[in-house]
């Protein structure tokens, strides 16, 4: 009998060895893939990021177009217009007629659709 305990405690030592190893095996592999998730999740925010700073500056263009065509549509008193964009566009020497005015609200309408179309 003491040789079939004596069997069973070494076949039970061997499985217990076993099982360490694949845990120690496991937990490596555990920690290499939270390095692996941790390197893909900085990626992903700074490409993200990146991609939020582009559509940011695009409808800020856009805003400003569309801003600089309602200026022209409904032009205020310089007073309240101080360093206004739009009003600039409008009213300085180049575009200070009406009817260059209502050229640039016609090109400034159509890249902003355009531009909301990209």
């Amino acid at each position: 009998m003491s040789t079939e305990v004596e069997d069973l405690q070494r076949i039970l030592l061997a499985v217990h060895g076993d099982t360490l190893t694949r845990n120690e095996q496991l937990m490596e592999m555990h920690q290499q893939d939270v390095m692996t998730h941790n390197e893909l999740s900085t990626s992903l925010q700074s490409s993200l990021e990146s991609l939020l700073q582009n559509d940011v500056a695009r409808i800020s263009q856009s805003v400003i177009g569309f801003d600089s065509l309602l200026v022209c549509a409904f032009p205020v008193p310089r007073a309240q217009a101080n360093n206004d964009t739009g009003v600039a566009l409008c009213q300085n020497a180049s575009h200070s007629r009406a009817g260059d005015c209502s050229v640039r609200g016609s090109n400034l309408n159509r890249q902003f659709r355009v531009s909301l179309t990209v």
